[in-house]
């Protein structure tokens, strides 16, 4: 107790970001912190869980990244970290194409579990304007959950936008949509689809 309360925020992030300290000994001393946040004079930063974030990514550790990213946004969905903010951080603090993009992937994986369908295209068009790889598998994760909400037109969308962006469509996603269509009475709509993605 009496160590957490002389810890400060620099020298939190000091620990997360410092290489020679073990990637497990930062998740637990992270927890940790998290636990007792009540003796700390400080609150938790963006920046110290974006740190760990990407040092979790970098380290390959994804199951253990997504569960940190989804803990963050619950923390922060009442609009204390807005997304400019997350993608400042990444902008201006990591530089290696790979953990950008899966970062933002995740991003989108988690918003699309949570049913935060705006979130979730609102990160998309920031990798497709900013030149972050997406991953088609993603994008389909993403169609799934805005179709099982009966979101069908906002699908469609969505699906069109993919398509636009140039990332090749698998026949999976595709058929995530027909089916959709299918299910709401729109057959010709559904036929047409498949005919005007035969020409892609």
């Amino acid at each position: 107790t009496n160590l957490l309360s002389k810890l400060t925020s620099n020298f939190v992030h000091l620990i997360l970001s410092d290489p020679r300290i073990q990637i497990p000994k930062c998740l637990d001393f992270f927890n940790c912190l998290v636990k007792n946040q009540a003796l700390l004079s400080f609150q938790l930063s963006i920046e110290t869980h974006l740190t760990l974030l990407c040092r979790l990514v970098k380290s390959r550790k994804f199951e253990d990244a997504e569960d940190l990213l989804r803990a963050f946004l619950i923390l922060h969905e009442n609009g204390r970290c807005p997304f400019s903010a997350i993608a400042s951080f990444f902008q201006n603090n990591c530089y290696k194409p790979f953990i950008r993009a899966k970062v933002f992937n995740l991003m989108i994986k988690v918003y699309s579990d949570n049913q935060e369908f705006n979130k979730a295209t609102q990160t998309f068009d920031y990798m497709r304007n900013n030149g972050v790889e997406i991953n088609e598998r993603t994008c389909t994760i993403l169609l799934i959950e805005i179709t099982r909400c009966d979101q069908l037109e906002l699908g469609i969308e969505f699906f069109y936008r993919i398509v636009e962006s140039g990332i090749e469509i698998s026949v999976f996603s595709l058929t995530v949509v027909v089916d959709a269509l299918c299910k709401s009475g729109e057959i010709r709509r559904a036929r047409e689809l498949v005919e005007k993605m035969v020409g892609y």
